[in-house]
């Protein structure tokens, strides 16, 4: 049996997957709610259109929708989604067989999919806890941090495996062989 080894390009791209999704981190825990802008405004659109209802634009950048007393801000940005999305991501995308400028073109390939799922998901999320909020009088524990946080878990897992799913040519032959 022959024990496959890694190349440097493979190494290099593993190393600038590794360091983006560091730099990215450290970016996001120094940002502010306007830095976020170009997550934040179409998300906020998204929720305006699916909830029929307006935000305003706090002082901060974050939003703020008055008629159900919710805010939209740093936290609800799921840029923390995005990394982990991206990083995921450009591993699928990578090919050892292929050259170093198209492994670092699919790069960007992972980040414009990851930004794009990053919306949908995230919306998604927000939508479907401000429809939950409506409950919250009959059942006081859905408007909980702890719920709202392992909601968007829930969410953001999900969306990553049928991500994953989705992408493979052949899930079932290659990945879980049916007896």
């Amino acid at each position: 049996m022959e024990i496959k080894t890694r190349t440097s390009p493979s190494l290099l791209l593993i190393a600038i997957i590794i360091i983006g999704c560091v730099y990215m981190k450290f970016w996001y825990s120094q940002s502010t709610v306007e830095n976020l802008f170009f997550i934040l405004k179409p998300i906020n659109q998204l929720v305006q259109l699916a909830i029929g209802s307006s935000s305003i634009r706090m002082a901060d950048g974050s939003y703020y929708y008055s008629e159900i007393d919710v805010l939209i801000d740093k936290s609800c940005s799921g840029f923390n989604f995005l990394i982990i999305c991206w990083g995921s991501l450009s591993s699928l995308f990578y090919r050892s067989h292929k050259s170093i400028k198209v492994n670092i073109l699919s790069l960007f390939k992972a980040l414009g999919l990851a930004y794009l799922l990053t919306i949908f998901t995230n919306t998604s999320r927000v939508i479907i806890s401000i429809h939950l909020l409506r409950f919250s009088e009959m059942a006081t524990w859905l408007a909980s941090s702890w719920f709202h946080e392992a909601l968007g878990s829930f969410i953001y897992l999900t969306s990553l495996l049928l991500t994953y799913l989705f992408l493979l040519k052949k899930p079932y032959e290659t990945h879980a062989q049916l007896t």
